[in-house]
């Protein structure tokens, strides 16, 4: 048995969903685990997911919805982890509290799921509960493997979390070189690292995408393509307090709103499902008040890629929607993180244009970003996405995910994982022994 873990049914469940699928053609026992209810969502049903395995709800629900997660204080020295974060550092309380559910309730639970696992395949190793399983796997000799879930980089030094990566996988699934290169500098051993792509975009439908985000665009009655920015929990990552972040935020916002409502487009805010969405109808709300001829929008329950397909330009600070807008064919402009400059390498590598937070040349920057919408992606926007999104013409990202897994499966024996096998992925799907 394969067991595939996960917390968030959209990104989560995406990528691993076309790897069950691809392990159950090969007729490899394979059952999913969702832990979604812990983080204020909802498992939905195996034929939803479109897999025809065993998919398991460990919980019943906790919360009633993400945000009752999120960080609402003003005092950024408070800011603590969520659960699927790793952030500055966890507070005694939140520690308290997953100590009390592992303890209570799923760490039995989890072992009576796991039970049989030769492989358990997890998108994080860094923060509660999975730290919790691969404790409890080392203990029952079963490997576990590591699928990417986002973008890597190196955090700022007042990160205090655990290192991604770092937990000693049989094995991990990269998307690409660019990742591959993260793992190798964080210590990760070459031979466990398995440079795969993403399942999640092997039946990416660009065309598709576009068209449910101009679907998008006449619901929102926005006549123009609109800048969208798309925020994400930077505080948690060590970049910057909670009130740094929405100050960083708004300043943004308050240096763009003339400049776009003196050509009439829009600006449309999406913050993540772990932020708190209250905090940014606020902050929206000041800056069309500031600027009573701009249209400015918080949208909370359309989907991601409808949002950035519908942007004539994006703009993110640290997370993985700035990649998924560059696959779509949307300029990318990136928020500087004073004093901390650009996370990833986005700016770096020429992929993005860099908003700076002075003041003084913030909006030579945005009006830079406003007119590339109509330049189409640059070669080297178009050389990153390659170099962090691994693709081969013989074989999809989900079958060299399973290569990978059933390498790990093969090798080890029913008494040790002593033995670490070399996960090279060559990008042509195998076959695989029933077990």
């Amino acid at each position: 048995m394969i067991s595939f873990i996960f917390s968030n049914p959209k990104h989560h469940l995406e990528m691993m969903a076309p790897v069950v699928r691809e392990l159950v053609q090969r007729g490899q026992p394979t059952q999913m685990i969702s832990l979604a209810e812990l983080r204020g969502l909802r498992t939905p049903a195996a034929a939803d997911a479109k897999i025809d395995a065993p998919l398991v709800r460990a919980l019943p629900a906790l919360r009633k919805s993400p945000s009752v997660g999120a960080v609402r204080t003003a005092n950024p020295t408070a800011v603590a982890a969520t659960d699927g974060n790793a952030g500055q550092g966890v507070s005694t309380t939140r520690r308290l509290a997953q100590a009390a559910v592992w303890h209570g309730a799923l760490r039995l639970r989890m072992r009576q799921l796991l039970h049989g696992s030769r492989v358990i395949v997890i998108p994080n190793d860094a923060v509660f509960p999975y730290q919790e399983i691969i404790a409890q796997a080392k203990r029952h000799d079963v490997p576990w493997v590591l699928m990417q879930e986002g973008i890597r980089f190196p955090f700022p030094n007042a990160f205090t979390g655990s290192k991604y990566g770092s937990s000693g996988a049989a094995a991990v699934c990269v998307w690409g070189e660019g990742s591959a290169e993260h793992f190798r500098q964080q210590g990760v051993a070459p031979v466990s690292i398995a440079v795969t792509g993403n399942p999640r975009f092997d039946d990416f439908g660009i065309e598709q995408w576009r068209s449910r985000g101009a679907e998008l665009q006449g619901k929102l009655g926005l006549q123009q393509k609109p800048l969208a920015v798309l925020t994400n929990p930077v505080e948690l990552q060590g970049f910057c307090g909670l009130t740094q972040k929405y100050a960083l935020v708004e300043a943004f916002l308050q240096a763009a709103a003339p400049m776009c409502a003196a050509r009439d487009i829009p600006i449309v805010v999406k913050n993540h499902l772990q932020e708190d969405t209250a905090a940014y109808q606020a902050l929206v709300e000041r800056v069309a008040a500031a600027h009573p001829g701009l249209t400015i929008k918080l949208i909370t329950d359309a989907a991601l890629f409808a949002v950035v397909a519908m942007a004539r330009a994006a703009v993110v600070m640290a997370s993985t929607a700035g990649l998924e807008a560059l696959l779509l064919g949307v300029p990318l402009g990136v928020l500087e993180l004073p004093p901390h400059g650009f996370a990833f390498e986005y700016v770096a590598r020429d992929a993005a244009i860099g908003i700076r937070a002075s003041s003084d040349v913030r909006t030579v920057d945005i009006d830079r970003l406003l007119a590339s919408s109509s330049q189409g992606l640059s070669a080297a926007a178009t050389a990153f996405v390659d170099r962090h999104l691994a693709s081969a013409a013989t074989s999809t990202a989900a079958a060299r995910v399973a290569d990978a897994l059933m390498v790990v499966r093969n090798s080890i024996s029913h008494s040790s994982t002593a033995t670490r096998p070399s996960v090279h992925v060559t990008g042509n799907a195998t076959g695989a022994h029933k077990s």
